[in-house]
């Protein structure tokens, strides 16, 4: 098999469907298939799945008994790609994503062949119109900043207990739109840099040194702990323009949680606990 997509369902059964056919359009290989792991949606969504793709030969749909959460809930998918299929590439992407280039699979390819990447990254366009989330950035995260980064999740949290999450989330988004003129578009290859965890394509040189993805978080900073593990290990990662992808952007975490401070309580919460593995690992 030449590549596994995994894509991670949760409730939004519309976005799932858009990403399967997207990949149904875009891929230019016959050698491929599509797991879609549902994390225990329990809203109807699995059962609308079902009825899509239940006889389909290029779909499988893996139902998890529990919420598993990001990373262990693509290892289910990992999991059952790599027990079924063995693909050289296993692509573990967000189910409000969607393919955009239609030559996906020989510029993997042509990647790994040249650079021998574990984790390859794409170019993502985001529902603003932009494309600059990717690469996150250059050199792993000193302790001393994900010691502050927990710091500011802490404030969150008090914040949201205070009842003044929306004032600190309206002024955030006004310094953020200051500010957005200075990020930059990369749009050349870039090795060995932290990618985005929406789309993550591993290659065979990872699964030489790992059997899934730490298994520890349950959601969010799982891109920091992906990105240490690969360079303490010596592989290399890659963020490569040539391929392009479209982003929504937390469709999954917005359904489950309208509510804007109880989403950043959240979310705070588990980048808290994910941070804290992260100095775990790097104090190893």
């Amino acid at each position: 098999m030449d590549i596994v997509f995994v894509i991670l369902h949760y409730k939004t059964h519309k976005d799932t469907i858009e990403c399967v056919e997207s990949i149904r359009k875009k891929i230019d290989t016959e050698n491929y298939h599509i797991v879609a792991v549902d994390n225990f949606s329990s809203n109807g969504s699995l059962e609308i799945l079902k009825k899509e793709y239940g006889n389909d030969s290029d779909v499988t749909l893996v139902e998890n008994n529990e919420n598993l959460g990001f990373a262990n809930g693509l290892n289910a998918g990992i999991d059952y790609a790599r027990k079924h299929f063995d693909p050289d590439f296993i692509a573990l992407i967000n189910n409000d994503t969607q393919l955009v280039s239609a030559d996906f699979t020989s510029v993997l390819k042509s990647k790994y062949n040249q650079y021998k990447y574990a984790v390859l990254g794409p170019m993502i366009i985001t529902a603003d119109g932009l494309c600059n989330v990717n690469p996150i950035q250059k050199h792993p995260r000193d302790a001393k900043s994900a010691r502050a980064a927990i710091e500011r999740y802490k404030k969150i949290i008090k914040l949201c207990n205070m009842h003044l999450y929306g004032l600190y989330s309206f002024l955030k988004k006004f310094k953020k739109k200051k500010s957005a003129s200075k990020k930059t578009m990369h749009l050349y290859d870039l090795t060995d840099c932290k990618t985005h965890g929406s789309f993550w394509v591993l290659s065979r040189e990872y699964f030489s040194r790992f059997e899934r993805l730490n298994p520890r978080t349950f959601l969010y900073g799982e891109e920091d702990i992906l990105y240490l593990s690969v360079i303490k290990e010596g592989l290399h990662t890659l963020y490569t323009p040539d391929i392009c992808i479209y982003h929504k952007e937390n469709s999954a975490t917005d359904t489950a949680l309208p509510n804007s401070a109880e989403r950043a309580r959240f979310v705070s919460k588990h980048c808290i606990d994910s941070l804290n593995i992260y100095l775990e690992l790097l104090e190893l």
